[in-house]
């Protein structure tokens, strides 16, 4: 039988032992490096800001803003042209506390983008709490710092922020008056009496004239200028786009046995006793009349209403015991209420409502007319000096 020819002839032979040691040494590299490959993309995505992004999102939207913001600050510094995620690490940072941070990251969002409406307008919002006065001096190009000196940073500033809060301060900046009801809304109805609505609406007229005339400085909207229909979250959403300083909803107390006496309420969860649910029972009612409850946003919108809603109810009492002091000399205001009230708790800007003293008093012209002059010194109290 012929035999075939040897493949190794004139080329040397490999000895059997030495091609075994070859091949093992060959599955062996083979083997480390699958094994490897998995760590080494682990380890890749580990580091890509975009996946820390994301998680920061995911954490944001869990209201866990520390972790959101530990997680951002170096995704942002890695993506110094990406507007949105810059944005993310602003309301990280505001609603943990970190009020500094959350301005820089702002700023840095108007930089990439002077047109963007929202960082505008939380950098507004930043303005309405207390800041310690050397940060003020910080320049517009601070650099990102890394998490654990936000963190100190964030402690230290928070607590300079609650003692100032525990001193009452509060600047009035703008303001939105709302005179309540309007349209096919009447509001308290009276036999031979003028109607809530007109009540209201006068009233809010002629505080606006006042302030025009006393405090020019004061900006000054109303959210109605006629007898209008105009849904609360409408009133809301303009307050919110002024970033309002203060929304002072104008109401008349019914004066009746079981109905809310006269005085301020501003929003809360729970009500303040019965006081505080019979000013909700009364106030709520216009919900009934209107074709949709609320605004639905869902997601991040409704975890940065309910932050800014608390935040906002701090100030609003603040405010409204200032002003029921400054109206102690024409009118009896009960102790300020607390309630889950329907027109704050569609608004992130601070709210309180005003329920106007016995109608009987603001029949007359020269009734409203001295009300409207107190309440207009007091404003402007808070606009000049704070409270």
């Amino acid at each position: 039988m012929q035999r075939l020819p040897n493949v190794n002839q004139g080329r040397g032979s490999v000895p059997p032992s030495a091609a075994r040691r070859d091949f093992l040494r060959l599955l062996a590299c083979a083997g480390a490096g699958l094994a490897l490959s998995p760590a080494c993309v682990w380890a890749d995505a580990r580091s890509d800001p975009r996946v820390a992004a994301r998680r920061g999102q995911e954490l944001l939207f869990a209201g866990r803003f520390a972790e959101a913001a530990r997680e951002l600050a170096p995704a942002a510094a890695a993506m110094q042209r990406d507007e949105w995620l810059w944005g993310l690490l602003g309301k990280a940072r505001f609603f943990s506390g970190d009020l500094s941070g959350a301005r820089d990251a702002f700023r840095h969002v108007l930089r990439l983008n002077p047109a963007d409406v929202q960082a505008r307008m939380m950098l507004q919002r930043i303005s309405m709490f207390p800041v310690p006065a050397a940060l003020d001096a910080a320049e517009d190009g601070a650099s990102v710092h890394v998490p654990g000196e936000t963190e100190r940073r964030a402690a230290a500033e928070l607590e300079q922020a609650r003692s100032a809060a525990a001193r009452n301060a509060f600047l009035l900046r703008s303001l939105v008056l709302d005179p309540g009801h309007g349209g096919n809304d009447p509001g308290l109805v009276r036999p031979g009496a003028p109607l809530e609505k007109l009540l209201t609406l006068d009233l809010a007229l002629r505080l606006r004239d006042h302030l025009a005339r006393e405090v020019p400085t004061l900006p000054v909207a109303l959210t109605r200028s006629g007898d209008q229909t105009v849904p609360l979250a409408e009133r809301g959403l303009l307050a919110e786009r002024m970033a309002s300083g203060l929304l002072l909803s104008l109401h008349v107390a019914a004066g009746t046995p079981g109905t809310a006496g006269p005085g301020f309420a501003v929003w809360a969860e729970t009500p303040s006793g019965a006081p505080g649910a019979a000013v909700a029972a009364q106030e709520n009612a216009a919900l009934s009349r209107e074709p949709s409850r609320s605004r639905q946003d869902g997601g991040i919108g409704d975890i940065l209403r309910r932050s800014l809603r608390a935040r906002g109810a701090g100030r609003a009492r603040i405010a409204a015991e200032a002003l029921r002091a400054g109206l102690s000399g024409v009118a009896k205001l009960e102790p300020t209420q607390s309630a889950p009230l329907a027109l704050p708790g569609l608004c992130a800007a601070p709210t309180a409502v005003l329920l106007l003293p016995g109608p009987e008093g603001l029949d007359l012209p020269e009734g409203r007319a001295r009300l409207a002059a107190t309440l207009a010194e007091a404003l402007a109290v808070l606009h000049r000096g704070g409270a």
